[in-house]
This record gives C-alpha cells, sequence and structure tokens, in this order.
C-alpha cells in the first residue's frame, strides 16, 4: 500500500508493518527523483491503480549495462553514455526493496560527483 505522496514513500515501512521513517527511506525517495529527472516519468499521473509505480517499474526494467535515460538526453551534446548507465544503476540501488541494500547519502553524493556532466 502506497501513501502520498504517491510513489515516493518506501514501501518497506508498510510492508513491514512499522511507521518509522529513516535514513534509507530518505535514499529511496532520493532515488525515485533521480528515476524522475532521467526517465522523464512521473511518479503520479492519474489513478495510481492504473499506473505502474515508478520504482517498481524501473527495477522491472533494469538491465545491466543498461541505461534508463530517456531519448531525449541522447542528442545533448554534453551526453556521456557511461554516466547514463551509472546514473541509472544508482537510481536502481537507491529504489532496492531492502532497506540494507542502498547505499548511503554520502555514497549517492560520491557516486553523482564522479559523473562527467550532474
Amino acid at each position: 500500500m502506497r501513501c502520498a505522496p504517491y510513489g515516493y514513500i518506501d514501501a518497506y515501512i508498510f510492508q513491514c508493518g512499522t511507521d518509522t521513517f529513516s535514513v534509507k527511506s530518505d535514499v529511496f525517495a532520493f532515488g525515485v527523483l533521480l528515476l524522475n529527472f532521467i526517465t522523464k516519468r512521473v511518479v503520479e499521473k492519474g489513478n495510481p491503480v492504473d499506473n505502474e509505480v515508478l520504482d517498481l517499474w524501473a527495477l522491472k526494467e533494469f538491465k545491466p549495462g543498461c541505461s534508463l535515460v530517456h531519448q531525449s538526453f541522447v542528442g545533448d551534446p554534453g551526453f556521456d553514455h557511461l554516466d547514463a548507465v551509472a546514473i541509472t544503476e544508482l537510481a536502481k540501488r537507491c529504489v532496492e526493496d531492502r532497506p540494507k541494500k542502498r547505499p548511503n547519502m554520502k555514497e549517492v553524493v560520491a557516486r553523482l560527483e564522479n559523473l562527467h556532466v550532474v
């Protein structure tokens, strides 16, 4: 079950029957934001039942070494395919089902700083 703001709240909280948010919950929300930016997909559009949740869509679509970055970015002169793959993999790690599998924000920032174009 998801609560408002739909799509940004870590489902793990509800699956475990707790209402305690954590740093890893923030990492999850940040991962959803990254997915918003790179895929140009919205989190909530219309009836949530009719739309696949962005993090679940990304986890299903993810393939190692591939990018979920929207095609409109590819023609940009600053586009770097390796960065696209790296940011896709980072976003995927941030929205992992189990909080222990997610990076901490220090690691997220370090990985973002290593990109050629941020």
